[in-house]
């Protein structure tokens, strides 16, 4: 039998949430405090929202490819060659510290990834495996109804994937003693 997105997401409920107006410090501080209580269910991101409706999602991987200067993206920066093995000259050294001081002040809404892939509540896991994986989203959220009822996510499904390794060595051990 197929396990279902049901079967292995967050409900909406449990997941910490951030207004689409707040900024990045915000949202870092939101996120700090939900990771360190161990509150934060899924993987490290929270759910940007107006008036109760889903705009985004903000997560690690939204927050630093903001911090990254887009410049580099292109493979040149004033006329230098940007590889892996580059090294940036001496003028570029407090680049990162800029950045950090830049991004907090922007609002959430600018840096999120918009909500616009979406799986259903009776979806295989598969599917969400297939479509987390091709889109490279660590969640995504789950619709019922024209309404987000849930996120589902990596981690819960390799949360999947453990539960069945253990009742997989569960069931041989059994096997084993009945043999036995």
């Amino acid at each position: 039998m197929e396990i279902l997105v049901k079967d292995a997401m967050v409900a909406i409920g449990k997941y910490p949430s951030i207004p689409a107006g707040s900024n990045v410090k915000e949202a870092l501080s939101i996120l700090g405090k939900a990771l360190s209580s161990g509150s934060c269910p899924g993987s490290a991101s929270l759910l940007v929202t107006e008036n109760s409706t889903l705009l985004g999602i903000l997560g690690l991987r939204e927050i630093l490819q903001a911090m990254y200067p887009t410049v580099f993206k292109a493979g040149t920066y004033r006329g230098w060659t940007v590889s892996d093995e580059w090294t940036p000259p001496l003028f570029l050294s407090s680049v990162f510290e800029e950045k950090c001081r830049e991004i907090l002040e922007y609002a959430v809404q600018d840096v999120m990834r918009p909500a616009s892939h979406f799986l259903n509540l009776n979806d295989t896991l598969i599917k969400a495996l297939h479509a987390l994986v091709s889109n490279g989203y660590e969640v995504m959220p789950v619709w019922q109804d024209d309404r987000v009822v849930g996120i589902i996510g990596a981690n819960e499904i390799i949360g999947k994937i453990y539960a069945f390794n253990v009742e997989s060595t569960d069931t041989a051990n059994e096997e084993k003693q009945i043999a036995g």
